[in-house]
């Protein structure tokens, strides 16, 4: 038998591990901001939280009992993917990534983060399982952290080769570096011309505009456009106009 909300620890008696598992929950975790439930090896929901009954506008008691993937998402089969099953086949926490259609009809981002515990025998017989809902601020958040991240690279990318510009050549020999013509094309790079809008500015053929680009990267030791335009700019191997 389960020990209900409020019910104290058995003084006496054998007491299973489910038992010492839902008295540590009531007392511990329910009130969580998160959802968060125990689920055994068949599914079977030991307990959950109140913010996880909440979220599928359900009560507590009555998701215990009930298996997962029925009660919460009206499925026949576990969810995929399933933090329980991957937990379940390495015997390691894991996490995943998914999007779920809550009752009310909105679809949520969320982390859910499942760990395995095990019995006197050493088998899987629980799992503690957190749940996370990643509003769509936060992924927007994330994406522009990594966009940030891989600007911050480049740039220090960029800064270890001007460095290296530095150590080995003085002013001059930068700036003999481009031939005339590859800096009138690094500059309009640098404006944000496209490959097809340099050839008209320049009255020269599409193909001899990708000739100075590869011999510009070359030259530059850089992989693309971007990277020239900065390395040209911290060495003012390109004209300013105010």
């Amino acid at each position: 038998m389960l020990i209900q909300k409020g019910e104290n620890m058995p003084l006496s008696g054998v007491v299973s591990l489910e038992d010492k598992i839902v008295y540590f929950c009531n007392a511990f975790l329910r009130d969580l901001p998160d959802p968060f439930s125990i689920i055994d090896d068949n599914y079977r929901i030991v307990w959950g939280n109140r913010k996880k009954a909440e979220v599928h506008r359900l009560r507590p008691e009555d998701v215990v009992g009930e298996i997962c993937y029925d009660i919460f998402f009206q499925k026949d089969t576990p969810c995929s993917p399933c933090a329980v099953k991957m937990a379940g086949k390495s015997g390691k926490p894991c996490t995943v990534k998914k999007k779920c259609t809550l009752p009310c009809g909105n679809r949520i981002c969320c982390e859910q983060r499942a760990a395995p515990l095990l019995d006197q025998n050493q088998n899987h017989a629980y799992f503690l399982v957190y749940g996370i809902i990643v509003t769509e601020t936060k992924i927007i958040e994330k994406r522009q952290g990594e966009y940030i991240q891989r600007l911050e690279d480049i740039l220090f990318e960029i800064t270890e080769r001007k460095n290296k510009f530095i150590a080995n050549d003085n002013s001059r020999q930068l700036q003999a570096i481009l031939s005339s013509r590859q800096k009138e094309v690094l500059h309009l790079i640098a404006q944000g011309c496209t490959n097809s809008e340099i050839p008209k500015s320049l009255s020269i053929s599409a193909h001899t505009v990708k000739s100075h680009l590869i011999s510009i990267f070359n030259k530059l030791g850089v992989n693309n456009r971007t990277q020239a335009a900065v390395v040209a700019t911290f060495h003012e191997l390109i004209p300013f106009k105010t």
